[in-house]
């Protein structure tokens, strides 16, 4: 699980480099998209509102990808390693991000803006790529998941077979958010993530620290 995952992590990583380096030049560079007010306009306080709710509901891949990889941690430094990696790698990510994103200002209010920008470049490639990295994404996070309930609550299935109670677990888990998934992109987005993100704040983020 944790190696699968692995290789799938640095494919999505360097090919979103080489998607968001092409997207800054498009806009017409990097000193451009940093010229842009887009971002700036919006209340000090909301934004950091924003942020933390936005953190709140990361945490909640969290439990699930930190259960996938633990076999591989063998103490706290090697806790205190990953922890500090996954910090640095996801505000890289969102920084260069939203660095490109100011440089496309309509993209801001899209329910896909990455892939909005990719519509504007005009390289089909770049789309299809995108499209690919957001297939592995959800592998990846599907192994991690799967993973993490198998070991939640495979205790109580009365099953001696092992692999057959990771596969159940695993199809109900699928049911599960195809089912969700019929609310729509929308809804999901905008109205799910921020409540889920409400529910992390007070039951994960705050307890935590």
């Amino acid at each position: 699980v944790r190696v699968s995952s692995s290789y799938m992590s640095i494919i999505i990583f360097g090919s979103m480099i080489v998607l968001v380096a092409i997207g800054i030049s498009h806009s017409g560079g990097l000193s451009h998209s940093l010229s842009q007010s887009t971002f700036s306009e919006a209340p000090a306080g909301t934004a950091l509102w924003k942020s933390i709710v936005y953190a709140a509901f990361q945490c909640t891949g969290v439990i699930g990808v930190t259960v996938a990889v633990s076999d591989g941690l063998k103490s706290k430094e090697d806790s205190k390693k990953a922890t500090a990696w996954g910090i640095i790698i996801n505000a890289l990510f969102l920084v260069v991000i939203a660095i490109m994103l100011m440089g496309y200002p309509e993209a801001v209010t899209n329910n896909l803006p990455n892939y909005y920008v990719l519509t504007k470049v005009g390289v089909p490639f770049l789309t299809v790529l995108y499209v690919a990295i957001v297939y592995l994404a959800c592998v990846t996070n599907t192994i991690a998941f799967s993973h993490a309930l198998s070991g939640r609550y495979s205790k109580y299935f009365k099953m001696k077979n092992e692999r057959n109670i990771k596969l159940i677990i695993c199809m109900m888990m699928l049911v599960y958010v195809s089912a969700v998934s019929g609310f729509g992109l929308d809804a999901i987005v905008r109205t799910g993530f921020s409540y889920l993100g409400y529910v992390a704040l007070v039951t994960l983020l705050i307890p935590t620290i």
